[in-house]
């Protein structure tokens, strides 16, 4: 059982401190990777777009640069660069316009919308670059439009087809509003076929960042709307749907309004809608947000009907105020962005159900768009310019930290040729990038690493654990010989010849009528006993309990010495509860007890001294014997007993890891005779 719990606890160990390493050490490894393909300085007169014209599933590059005022050159590549074709457009590149591709006719090969504007005049071409770069519409001028400081301040979005007539073939519809020009301000729809341009009502507002489109009310053709901002231009004049408000604007196919526009009062006011399919009905999910000083103007989410009835509403918390709104629909929840690091979930009521946080949620520009294969990819992109994508369900696919952090997203576009064959374009205000979207060849390395981290620190705690074991036996076998030496020196001690001696003058003492000193010899011959008895059973003892033994041990040699015996202790009181090993300092004292004194008719004393010296214990042991090495003691007072202490301070060391060491000397005269001997013992306090 303890061996199961051992490999378990190893394992979990392992298991836990790889986690923790692969979480802040190792880089994670996603699906995909993706690789910065191209960067450059983005440049109005010299744009890059990629669409697939011919639906061969491979990108073609159009490049439409600004060779002379007023004159446009569409460029047609291949991807790997070579030239397709080529047509020249009357006009100027408009700043925040771009390119936009559509198959009116249903043949499978798109043609090219282009805007360009000569002086006051905003015009339409529409080119066929499978055709030689044959311009089908040349100029057809968009009415309303003005320059301001010589620069042309609209925007255009839009680029879907749809059919404004029922004729069979599609039209292109787009939205222009103006800037501080104030007009125009109107979604439009250009028939090819007919040479016919619609537009929508007057207003003084209308879908600026975006045209959306959807078939609500399944009849067949779609209807239109976008993002509506209350820039407040027109505060001074009456206009209908004034930009002092934002505006829920639904226009049908042939750009009437599906229902009257919902005003939503209050200048720094955005409005965007997407659509939510519930119980086969087609509904629209409402953010408007508000960026002011107004207390009674909240941010809110609300659910309307195609009649233009709100059906429900919700507060939004503060987080959202004063951003634009950033949200998708998708099974019956709405998943709305607070661009703080948090993504809130409601459900088809309007109710809150969950608040997601990632680090990629803090974006200055999040979308979707569709990749290649037909997948929906969320992206995002944080103000230090790193690009995530994430699938719909928000599992990180790929992540690219890129060259130039964006300022201002205008558009981004996925891509696919026979070099990339998956991709996107990434346009923004000051560059435009491509990259390639590649599956990231270690992204199963990161299991091999954490599997490779696993298995090496399973295997150091393994020898860690191996190396405690052995060392814990060495400690257990130096223990148990610690104790066998012990115990042969309290066989010396007590062995059968020093008992009878002692029961013998215990004995003479009460023949000779000397019964108080057999008494004290007797009381101490018992303590004596009592601690050797004692001392049997433990491997280390205080210094207190060992001067006490050894005081018992040198009254007992007195009372059989006689007046002619005497000792003497000087112990500090800081080194009383030092730990040593038991029968240490006692076999020093009975050396010199047994060997020291040969003429028992001389003065015998014996001294024990011990005192603190820094980080170790200094005990003394004096006798004024004949000391070591004598003539009169040539084995040098080193035999058994010496050997056996020896032993037991050198298995105590390796035991505990305390260092106890020790030297003897003899004690000389100036006459160069000695005068005893000295025993030094260190302890490691």
């Amino acid at each position: 059982m303890r061996k199961w719990y051992r490999i378990a606890s190893r394992a979990l160990i392992s298991a836990v401190l790889t986690t923790l390493i692969c979480i802040f050490f190792i880089e994670r490894q996603y699906p995909y990777r993706g690789r910065l393909v191209s960067s450059a300085p983005f440049n109005y007169k010299d744009q890059r777009d990629y669409f697939d014209l011919d639906q061969d599933e491979k990108t073609e590059m159009i490049r439409s640069v600004l060779k002379v005022r007023d004159l446009t050159e569409l460029l047609i590549y291949e991807w790997d660069g070579d030239l397709i074709d080529q047509a020249n457009v009357r006009g100027s590149l408009l700043r925040r316009c771009r390119l936009f591709e559509g198959d009116y006719n249903g043949d499978g090969l798109s043609e090219l919308y282009l805007f360009t504007h000569v002086g006051d005049s905003l015009w339409l071409n529409v080119v066929d670059p499978n055709a030689g770069g044959r311009q089908l519409i040349a100029r057809k001028m968009i009415p309303g439009t003005r320059m301001m400081n010589g620069e042309a301040s609209y925007t255009i979005t839009g680029g879907q087809m749809g059919d404004v007539n029922g004729d069979g073939s599609l039209d292109f519809y787009f939205s222009v509003i103006a800037g501080f020009t104030r007009s125009p301000r109107n979604v439009y729809c250009y028939d090819i076929v007919n040479d016919s341009l619609y537009r929508s009502p007057t207003a003084g507002s209308g879908p600026r960042s975006f045209l959306r489109s959807d078939d609500l009310d399944n009849d067949g053709t779609p209807e239109y709307w976008g993002r509506v901002s209350a820039f407040g231009n027109y505060s001074d004049i009456k206009v209908p749907y004034s930009d002092m408000s934002s505006w829920l604007m639904v226009f049908t196919h042939d750009l009437e309004f599906e229902f009257e526009p919902l005003e939503f009062p209050a200048f720094g006011s955005v409005v965007d809608a997407q659509v939510m399919e519930t119980d086969g009905m087609k509904k629209l999910v409402v953010v408007k947000t508000y960026k002011g000083n107004l207390d009674s103007i909240h941010n809110e989410l609300l659910l309307v009907s195609l009649s233009g009835k709100i059906e429900g509403r919700q507060l939004l918390p503060d987080q959202f105020q004063g951003i634009k709104p950033v949200f998708y629909v998708r099974n019956q929840e709405v998943f709305i962005y607070d661009l703080n690091g948090k993504l809130y979930a409601y459900d088809r009521n309007l109710e809150l159900q969950n608040i997601l946080e990632r680090d990629w949620f803090r974006a200055v520009h999040t979308g979707r768009f569709r990749y290649p294969g037909n997948d929906e990819v969320l992206y995002y992109i944080t103000s230090d310019g790193a690009l995530s994508l994430t699938d719909m369900d928000h599992k990180m696919l790929a992540r690219l930290d890129l060259k130039v952090p964006p300022s201002g997203l205008i558009h981004i576009k996925s891509i696919s040729t026979d070099i990339i064959k998956n991709g996107i374009h990434l346009r923004t205000n000051s560059n435009e990038q491509t990259i390639a979207i590649e599956i990231n060849p270690r992204r199963y390395f990161e299991y091999f690493y954490g599997f490779a981290i696993f298995l090496s620190i399973l295997a150091f705690i393994y020898l860690v654990q191996v190396f405690q074991i052995r060392q814990e036996q060495k400690r257990m076998e130096n223990e148990k010989r610690l104790r066998t030496l012990q115990l042969q020196s309290l066989k010396s001690q007590m062995n059968p010849h020093f008992i009878f001696n002692a029961l013998n003058s215990i004995s003479a003492m009460y023949m000779q009528g000397n019964n108080r000193k057999a008494n004290n010899f007797l009381t101490s011959f018992s303590r004596m006993i009592r601690d050797v008895v004692d001392s049997s059973e433990r491997v280390v003892v205080t210094l207190r309990e060992e001067i006490d033994f050894v005081r018992n041990y040198l009254e007992l040699e007195k009372i059989r010495y006689g007046e002619n015996f005497s000792f003497s202790f000087d112990i500090s009181n800081d080194c009383m509860e030092i730990e040593l090993p038991s029968m240490c300092i006692h076999a020093f004292v009975e050396n010199s007890v047994k060997h020291a004194f040969h003429d028992k008719q001389k003065p015998m004393h014996v001294v024990v001294n011990a005192h603190r010296k820094g980080k170790l214990v200094k005990v003394e042991i004096k006798d004024n014997g004949i000391g070591f090495g004598n003539a009169e003691n040539p084995l040098g007072r080193t035999g058994k007993g010496m050997k056996i202490v020896s032993e037991i301070i050198s298995n105590y060391s390796k035991a505990s890891g305390r260092k106890i060491f020790y030297i003897y000397r003899n004690i000389g005269s100036e006459d160069n005779t000695t005068e005893g001997s000295l025993v030094e013992l260190s302890i490691e306090a």
